[in-house]
């Protein structure tokens, strides 16, 4: 069972695990985040970046360590540019107030300090020496720093949505590239910009020249542009590959390498009349790529892919390691021995404590999405078409059951050793009291999905899923009875800490309590941030969706999500305060032994343990959006074009009644967004357009007789 109060002594302590502090990465090694960026300095040395800004380095090409960010990092990163190992700046964009903005690190990314923010997105940055550089991103803005970044000039390109990259050869030649093929080269230093012809109407995610002629852009639908006049004409070259292409490194105008989706790597040898495709051995998207002149060089990718060759690129070794399967559940019997489990049937043992994660054998390839152990041999796990197994070793071997159900089972919960429940598609709730030998089905009442389910004893009970759903039961699920939730929304996780109090979580920011056994359910939608109240729905780290509610105790409990949204209480719910795990990957599960010592599972395979459960310094949040726009505003949904969701932000100076409404071309009507009274500040609304059809929109704010509309295009 993913959600439960622990009461289990542990009295084993593992000493490299008390040691450590804060969130550490225990799977996959050496870092489970998305890396954008990777930096090779000699055939030892390189440093990678993911999406937080935290950085991976190794010093001797073979161990990597994770670098402990010492600095609040409120931006998405893109990519980075660093000039020598311990120098470096980087872009992104900051989703609570719709700013891009501009790092530096001056010791090897370790400490980063914020150097600009502007009103629009940062996408990409090149520096030539500690001094000399340059950012762009959005509307084709780009900015030019003498100091470092102390102090910057905004110049622009016109006629183009979004600059995806930039590259400078010389002090005064710089070429940038970015949205519908576009290319723009200039010669003063980048005062002024010309757009070049490029022949491709394809989004150019990376350019590099290899002198003042000889330069490569490569992009998406396979593209690869070449030119040797320094951007005269572009030619189109061809390779067998079928992918995005989002990054290049060149050795000299004919030696040189391109990296994208699906693991690929290919190599030209001869200035890109000819690609080889090379084995990498991955899969994972792999989205930058650095050689040095010696011949070592790194790829690095999605779920903290790393990659190295020392020939060259003939030949490709993987440097990370462990699964990249999403795990959904994950349980401890002791500090040392524990389990988890995922898609593709994956169930993964540690037995130090999570240092090691070893796969072990589960005779399925149906997703695995659940998990509970009442000893430290005994378990069960449950997922896909009904699938039941069972452990009786602390899950060296698993054993089938028969469910009599071949329906997603989404979770299990068993009070002994013999008596337990698992529940899932379309109502089923399944009961066993014999170990698992035998299930049979119970009434529930409901056609809605159950995703989760928790009893306090043999008796007492709830489950929880579509619709808003709650189901109590006082006689062990003879009867259950439907309570009502007060809301409509996907419920996915219940968590009881006595008869009379529990809470439930799920889409749509829900967070319920109770505190009479389920008869009445309250929102918790308002927390307090240092000195002020934040609701969720107003800044772009609260997503959607929370996954599981976990208590150790009837005080300390933790709630987890979408993008590494992490709440944690120590007054039983009173009060719930934002922990920050340094990462962006859905968590699906919780587990915490106690009230520090505690593991998290989710997407790209993560695990992360911590002995600390760290809170973090939300005033950082409270200092950076206290401050009342002076104007009202409405920004620029971002990204743009978008597939499924995009994020749309309005600044307001004053309190007042908000309407925001989505139309087609044609004018019409399609969905109202806002339409409420909302408090001055910055705001963030989520369009998710998975029902609406590809093509152009327009979204359209109203207050106290402003009026802006702006245009955003949806491609599926």
């Amino acid at each position: 069972m993913k959600k439960n109060i622990i009461a289990i002594s542990f009295l084993l302590i593992c000493s490299n695990l008390s040691a450590q502090g804060k969130w550490e990465w225990q799977n996959p090694y050496p870092h489970g985040s998305e890396i954008r960026n990777i930096f090779a300095f000699n055939p030892d040395s390189a440093i990678g970046l993911d999406l937080s800004g935290h950085a991976v380095v190794t010093e001797n090409n073979s161990d990597w360590e994770n670098i402990k960010n010492q600095s609040t990092i409120n931006a998405d990163i893109y990519r980075a540019h660093f000039v020598d190992i311990n120098r470096g700046w980087m872009v992104g964009f900051d989703p609570m107030n719709g700013r891009g903005s501009v790092f530096k690190t001056v010791d090897g990314g370790r400490n980063w300090e914020s150097k600009i923010r502007i009103n629009t997105v940062l996408v990409s940055t090149h520096f030539l020496d500690a001094n000399t550089g340059w950012a762009a991103g959005g509307n084709g803005q780009v900015l030019k720093t003498t100091d470092g970044g102390v102090n910057w000039t905004t110049h622009r390109c016109s006629g183009v949505q979004y600059l995806l990259d930039i590259y400078f050869v010389n002090a005064e030649i710089g070429y940038a590239a970015g949205s519908d093929g576009r290319i723009y080269k200039t010669i003063n230093s980048g005062e002024s910009w010309n757009l070049q012809n490029s022949g491709s109407n394809s989004w150019l995610w990376n350019i590099k020249f290899v002198d003042e002629n000889n330069g490569y852009a490569t992009g998406e639908n396979s593209t690869i542009l070449k030119t040797t006049d320094g951007g005269e004409n572009w030619i189109t070259l061809h390779s067998s590959a079928e992918n995005v292409f989002f990054a290049s490194s060149f050795l000299n105008a004919d030696t040189g390498f391109v990296v994208g989706g699906g693991g690929l790597v290919i190599k030209t040898y001869d200035g890109g009349e000819n690609w080889h495709i090379k084995k990498t051995g991955t899969f994972s998207t792999l989205w930058d790529i650095s050689f040095t002149a010696s011949g070592t060089g790194w790829a690095v990718g999605s779920g903290g892919t790393i990659i190295n060759s020392t020939d060259f690129g003939e030949t490709w070794t993987v440097q990370s390691r462990g699964t990249l399967a999403v795990l959904e559940a994950g349980h401890f019997s002791d500090m040392l021995n524990g389990c988890a489990v995922g898609h593709d049937g994956i169930i993964i043992k540690t037995t130090d404590g999570g240092e090691h994660w070893i796969e072990q054998e589960s005779s399925t390839e149906n997703a695995l999405l659940a998990l509970d152990f009442v000893d430290a041999s005994t378990g069960w796990a449950v997922g896909q078409y009904g699938t039941i197994l069972k452990t009786q070793d602390g899950g060296a071997t698993w054993t089938p059951q028969v469910s009599t159900a071949n329906k997603w089972l989404y979770d299990v919960d068993f009070v002994n050793a013999t008596r337990g429940w698992t529940v899932g598609w379309n109502g089923t709730i399944l009961k066993t009291e014999d170990g698992g030998e035998n299930w049979t089905p119970q009434n529930s009442n409901t056609t809605w999905w159950l995703e989760s389910v928790q009893f306090l004893d043999e008796n007492r009970g709830w489950a929880v899923g579509l619709n808003g759903t709650i189901l109590k039961t006082t006689d062990g699920g003879e009867n259950w009875i439907q309570q009502n939730s007060g809301t409509w929304t996907h419920l996915t996780s219940v968590c009881f800490t006595h008869p009379d109090t529990g809470w439930v979580v799920g889409y749509n920011n829900s967070i319920l309590k109770t505190e009479d056994g389920g008869s009445s359910w309250t929102p918790q939608s308002d927390f307090p941030f240092g000195d002020k109240i934040y609701r969720f729905n107003d800044y772009a780290f609260w997503d959607d969706a929370w996954h599981d509610v976990f208590f150790s105790d009837s005080k300390t409990g933790w709630i987890v999500g979408n993008y590494g949204n992490i709440l944690k209480t120590r007054d039983g719910g009173v009060n719930w305060h934002y922990v920050y795990a340094g990462m962006q990957s859905h968590i699906r599960s919780v587990f915490f032994a106690d009230s520090n010592n505690g593991w998290l599972f989710g997407d790209n395979g993560i695990i992360l343990f911590t002995n600390e459960g760290e809170l973090m310094q939300v005033k950082d949040f409270a200092t950076q959006n206290a401050a009342v726009p002076e104007h009202i505003s409405l920004l620029q949904n971002y990204p743009n074009p978008f597939n499924i969701t995009t994020t749309i932000q309005f600044d307001l100076p004053s309190s007042g009644h908000v309407s925001l409404k989505l139309y087609n071309i044609l004018g019409e009507e399609i969905e109202t967004l806002v339409n409420s009274y909302q408090n001055a500040g910055n705001h963030t609304i989520h369009l998710n357009a998975e029902n609406l059809s590809s093509g152009i929109y327009l979204y359209t704010l109203r207050m106290d007789g402003f009026s802006d509309t702006k245009k955003l295009i949806l491609k599926k």
